[in-house]
C-alpha cells in the first residue's frame, strides 16, 4: 500500500545536498528554473512572468505536500543552502499507482552529478518510505542529456507507456515529444 504521509515535510540529504521544503527564499533561483526559455526547451509548460508568479508556484507545491497529495523539493547545495535545481514526486492522472519524477538543475549546476544524486535520493525515498510500485520520468525525445541521466539511474524506456499517453493524448503534438522511462523497485 502507498504511504503518502509528507508532514512532517520529509527532508533528503546526500553527500552535496539537502532536498528540503521550498521557500520564498527560492524565489529567484526557481523564477530563472521556471522562466527561462533555454532551460526550459523542453518543457511544455506555462512560464511565471514575475516573482509573484512563481510565489504563487511555489506555495501551489507547498499546499500539495500539506494536503498529502504530492512533494517537491529544494534541491539545495549542502554547505550554502542555496537552491541549485528542484525535484518533485506526483501522482499522474490522479491514480495511486502511476507516479512521475520531475526535476530541473540551474545551468551553472549542470553536468556535475548533483541531479543523479538528487533522483538517487528521490528514488529511494518514493520506494522506501512511500512505497511505490514504481516511478516515471517523463522527458522530450531530444533531450540526451536527461535521458542519459535516467538510463545511467536505472530507468528503462517505456514504449508500452509511451503509446497508452499518446493514445490518451490523442496524439498531441507535446506527447509525440516525450519519451518515459520506468524504473521498477526491486
Amino acid at each position: 500500500m502507498i504511504h503518502l504521509n509528507f508532514n512532517p515535510f520529509p527532508v533528503l540529504t546526500t553527500e552535496r545536498l539537502v532536498l528540503r521544503e521550498m521557500s520564498m527564499d527560492d524565489t529567484e533561483p526557481y523564477f530563472v528554473i521556471r522562466a527561462d526559455e533555454e532551460m526550459n526547451k523542453y518543457i511544455p509548460n506555462a512560464r511565471p512572468k514575475n516573482h509573484e508568479e512563481t510565489q504563487a508556484i511555489i506555495e501551489r507545491m507547498r499546499s500539495y505536500a500539506r494536503d498529502n497529495k504530492s512533494v517537491a523539493w529544494t534541491i539545495a547545495d549542502k554547505a550554502t543552502n542555496q537552491m541549485v535545481g528542484s525535484m518533485c514526486l506526483w501522482t499522474m492522472q490522479g491514480t495511486e499507482d502511476s507516479w512521475e519524477v520531475g526535476y530541473a538543475i540551474l545551468t551553472e549546476h549542470q553536468n556535475k552529478g548533483l541531479m543523479s544524486e538528487a533522483l538517487q535520493a528521490t528514488v529511494k525515498y518514493g520506494f522506501e518510505v512511500m512505497n511505490l510500485p514504481m516511478i516515471h520520468a517523463y522527458t522530450h525525445k531530444d533531450n540526451a542529456s536527461s535521458r542519459r541521466m535516467l538510463e545511467k539511474n536505472g530507468f528503462t524506456r517505456n514504449t508500452a507507456l509511451e503509446a497508452v499517453q499518446a493514445e490518451i493524448e490523442e496524439m498531441k503534438q507535446e506527447m509525440q515529444q516525450l519519451v518515459i522511462y520506468t524504473l521498477p523497485k526491486i
